[in-house]
């Protein structure tokens, strides 16, 4: 059950509610907290007693899966008609598994989704349903215009409903930094990480400041960090290259000091952990002062932090950033499956999934802060929301970037990073050899895209 925490400041409270206003000011007038959770049996085209079966599928931590698990159970009980089956496990192989079902015609009615998948996914065929063609059955009206052009809507069909906004953070080990007497920072810089770290390492050479994965540096770490070098994303709007020798050369060079002064605890040991930080026993025994990570992966890594407080920090930012890197962004969408026998029903469900005040509370932060902003209120007024993850995701908000083009997500773009920067990690390219592999290999990889788009 979600761990719930005292009310919010007043600031906090306000700039939680402002949340919509910081990412655009279209939502507030469309605010429906009064009405939430009537529209749930509301379809006079809809024989209330077929018998339907769904599927569907997510991936999390296990505080997610129970949330979840409570309200699917809750509704087939409301609508005794629907069966849903659930269909759920980690992140690790989830996409593959999504991709052949896809393929294979397999996969379930509702899907969670991760939005750096979108693009790739329906670049050459429809797969979901469009949600702006479902407007009479499911409310996104309080949903921000802007935030779904930037992350959900492709080809100018909404391929999903954002499940709730997502940042960078870094999550800390607050027990960790007073026993160390590693001074707190509101807003860290990268500096101060690499002088503290190789202090601490210095200092006992099992220790280490951030424990951190090879997805960890792909997603968030190495574009973070050359966005704040230059202003500038790996792929421009216009899909040509956003880095060259000398900006790559540089990132990989702080990369790579990154493991040299012992900041980073080394790859070859959080490999079996790779995406699943709240596994690593570094991290589970309390023997790391940090984690970067997604606001919405808060409720999980407090779940394996039995023995120790945690608070957040911004995502650290270098000296003389030219951007913070930071995108505020959804954690992730559920679409419909456009083969779905029973799309009325899936987006019944997925209505009430978004509108019934039981429902909300049910799940409360499991995929972060709701986007809507009568959601984020009821949460509030019912004491559901999380103060950790409400106050890392108002601290990233405030300091958020623009949002990149769809095409930095591309997977064949990233698996190419992660290459590159695994090399780097293990000592097997110099910073310098490592950039010019990233260009030859990411030129040639944008012309094959463009060639099969056209």
């Amino acid at each position: 059950m979600l761990k719930t925490f005292g009310k919010l400041s007043t600031l906090s409270l306000v700039m939680l509610l402002a949340i919509a206003t910081i990412l655009s000011a279209c939502s507030g007038s469309n605010s429906n907290a009064g009405n939430q959770g009537t529209a749930v049996n509301e379809n006079a085209g809809q024989n209330k007693d077929e018998k339907v079966t769904l599927r569907f599928s997510w991936w999390g931590g296990e505080s997610r899966h129970k949330a979840t698990l409570a309200a699917i159970d809750m509704y087939m009980k409301q609508n005794p008609n629907v069966t849903i089956e659930a269909e759920y496990g980690t992140f690790d192989g989830y996409y593959q598994k999504l991709q052949t079902q896809l393929s294979g015609g397999t996969a379930p009615d509702l899907i969670q989704l991760d939005y750096l998948w979108i693009n790739d996914l329906v670049r050459q065929v429809d797969l979901f349903v469009d949600m702006y063609t479902l407007k009479d059955t499911i409310d996104i009206s309080e949903f921000d215009e802007q935030f779904l052009r930037d992350w959900a809507i492709i080809n100018g069909q909404l391929q999903g409903v954002p499940t709730g906004m997502n940042a960078l953070t870094t999550i800390v080990n607050k027990s960790f930094m007073d026993r160390e007497d590693i001074p707190m920072h509101e807003k860290w810089t990268w500096e101060q990480i690499i002088a503290e770290g190789q202090k601490l390492n210095q200092k006992n050479p099992k220790m280490f400041l951030i424990n951190s994965d090879l997805s960890t540096l792909t997603e968030k770490i190495v574009p973070s960090y050359h966005s704040q070098l230059t202003g500038k994303y790996l792929v421009n709007a216009d899909n040509t290259l956003g880095f060259d020798q000398q900006s790559m050369t540089e990132t990989f060079t702080f990369l790579k000091s990154l493991f040299d002064t012992g900041v980073l605890q080394p790859l070859g040991e959080s490999a079996l952990y790779n995406a699943k930080t709240e596994q690593n026993p570094k991290w589970i025994n309390g023997e790391t002062a940090m984690t970067i990570a997604n606001v919405a992966d808060i409720p999980k890594l407090r779940g394996t932090a039995a023995n120790f407080d945690i608070t957040t920090t911004l995502f650290p930012v270098k000296e003389n950033a030219k951007s913070t890197g930071i995108n505020a962004r959804p954690s992730q969408l559920i679409g419909i499956n456009k083969n779905s026998k029973h799309i009325e029903e899936a987006t019944k469900f997925l209505n009430w999934l978004f509108s019934d005040k039981e429902a909300i509370l049910t799940l409360g932060v499991e995929r972060s802060i709701p986007v809507k902003p009568s959601s984020q209120e009821l949460l509030l007024a019912n004491d559901k929301l999380d103060q950790v993850v409400a106050t890392s995701l108002e601290t990233a908000l405030a300091n958020q970037a623009a949002a990149p083009s769809y095409m930095n997500n591309n997977q064949e773009l990233m698996k190419i990073s992660n290459e590159v920067i695994e090399k780097v990690a293990f000592g097997k390219l110099t910073p310098e050899a490592a950039a010019a592999e990233m260009i030859e290999r990411y030129e040639a990889k944008l012309k094959e895209i463009d060639a099969s788009t056209k």
